[in-house]
């Protein structure tokens, strides 16, 4: 079980870090759009809270990756750096 444990983990950090690009981009857009009719900087907090909030999610995924890393790890008889888990493409 922590085999797919540890793959679930890795997809949820790699969704994690594509929601946090597209958050950067919409950003970038919208400060963009702003910036040229709208000096008001507090306009552009909602928008930048988005990409912080997408950012704090991704420490607790990493830990729960090591966590089932080192699950696995213990169940071949391994060191946690010494397992590589890469799913199937």
């Amino acid at each position: 079980m922590p085999y797919f444990q540890v793959l679930a983990a890795q997809d949820r950090i790699r969704t994690a870090q594509s929601n946090i690009a597209s958050a950067i981009r919409i950003l970038r857009r919208y400060q963009a759009a702003v910036s040229g009719r709208d000096r008001d900087r507090s306009r552009r907090r909602p928008a930048g809270t988005v990409v912080a909030n997408q950012r704090a999610l991704v420490p607790p995924l990493r830990q729960t990756l090591d966590q089932n890393i080192n699950a696995l790890a213990t169940l071949v008889s391994r060191p946690p750096e010494a397992v590589r888990v890469m799913a199937a493409r």
